[in-house]
């Protein structure tokens, strides 16, 4: 196999990955929204609790909208 051809798979193999992990974490976070929205905030207080604030406080960084959830959701 060419030099090239094979260090372009692997890039494109990385960006692939890469990929998958942000699909899954988008998975958890809109799973995480609809818990929320479905009033079933009590799920949030399991031993995934840490990741679930990660995740959604990752999600909401920069969303104005969400910012009242912030407020609702108040782990300290």
């Amino acid at each position: 196999m060419n030099s090239g051809v094979a260090k372009q798979a692997f890039r494109t193999l990385e960006e692939v990955k890469t990929a998958v992990k942000g699909l899954k974490q988008l998975c958890h976070a809109l799973s995480f929204l609809l818990q929320i929205n479905h009033g079933r905030i009590d799920i949030i207080s399991d031993e995934n609790k840490d990741r679930n604030v990660r995740v959604y406080e990752q999600l909401c960084q920069d969303t104005p909208k969400w910012k009242k959830f912030n407020r609702l959701l108040n782990y300290s």
